[in-house]
């Protein structure tokens, strides 16, 4: 993953999926809204590209919770 512009990415879950922080917990897959899969795995090299908070909402467009990484 490289090329982000902002300290932060916006995400969606993945394959149609509500984002939950269950489901991140868990370790399965969300999207960066416009971008490429990912998960709890992936946190490490998202820091190292100078994201710094993700931000998750449902299919609704609405909040569904925040991490700080």
């Amino acid at each position: 993953m490289s090329g982000f512009d902002r300290d932060y990415l916006v995400a969606v879950g993945a394959y149609g999926r509500d984002a939950t922080e269950k489901d991140w917990q868990a370790g399965k897959d969300f999207q960066v809204k416009g971008g490429p899969y990912f998960s709890i795995r992936d946190c490490e090299t998202i820091k190292q590209e100078g994201v710094s908070q993700i931000i998750f909402y449902n299919r609704q467009g609405y909040l569904a919770f925040v991490k700080d990484l």
